[in-house]
């Protein structure tokens, strides 16, 4: 049995109003800020901004009225949390991998409160760990598979290789490598490369860097490159 063939036979029991935590849902969007977190699969969250590709132990935080719609990649299940207003993402969505964040959900999924009373310390604790963490400025989801994972993980490091080069060396077309980026990460190959130049370029900016180092020390040749990446990203604007 396979595990669609599980999750399958299992929705079957899930009460009505909980089934799209198992299932997905069509876009729509809430009046409060939202956390979705995936506990098991792989999920994919489709907002005007982007494509999410979700893996297991990893989750969305969205502003107020963002339209969201969800599916799975990998059979699995999601919890959704509704936030109080002021918490709220900088960027209007970000991606969350804290282990902070992970153990308020599991607190929140044993408690099930029943009401905003009883929901009220949750959002509260949900709210603090939010707070506490630096989510990555650009979604950046890791392909699943085993050479298109090295590959990410070398361009996570720094590698300037070019596509070519790197599949290339894994005996795999740069066609195929590029199909594999973008069906299991929603991105392209150029976009994922981009975005994770530009997470360590903004983590540079952080830790106190000029815009000048921070460029040369996340792969642009100049301070305007990595100006123009963010503008064409959305990101924050430079000065």
């Amino acid at each position: 049995m396979t595990a669609a063939d599980t999750y399958g036979a299992v929705v079957e029991h899930v009460p009505e109003h909980h089934r799209m935590r198992f299932a997905g849902h069509d876009t729509h969007s809430h009046d409060e800020p939202h956390l979705i977190w995936v506990v098991s699969g792989r999920g994919r969250v489709t907002t005007p901004a982007g494509v999410y590709v979700l893996p297991s132990g990893t989750g969305l935080w969205l502003a107020a009225r963002v339209p969201h719609a969800m599916s799975w990649d990998e059979p699995g299940f999601a919890g959704g949390f509704l936030l109080h207003e002021s918490a709220t993402p900088v960027a209007g969505a970000a991606v969350i991998d804290d282990a902070r964040v992970a153990e308020s959900v599991a607190a929140v999924l044993v408690a099930a409160p029943g009401s905003d009373t009883d929901r009220a310390p949750f959002r509260a604790l949900l709210a603090d760990a939010l707070a506490r963490t630096e989510p990555t400025a650009f979604a950046l989801p890791r392909p699943a598979h085993p050479v298109a994972a090295t590959i990410a993980d070398a361009l996570l490091a720094g590698e300037a290789a070019t596509l070519e080069t790197l599949a290339l060396g894994h005996h795999l077309s740069p066609r195929h490598v590029q199909r594999l980026f973008l069906d299991e990460t929603g991105l392209t190959f150029r976009q994922w490369r981009s975005r994770a130049r530009l997470n360590r370029a903004l983590a540079e900016l952080r830790s106190g860097a000029t815009v000048t180092r921070a460029a040369q020390r996340s792969g642009y040749r100049t301070r305007q490159g990595l100006v123009k990446a963010l503008r064409r990203e959305g990101g924050p604007a430079l000065g």
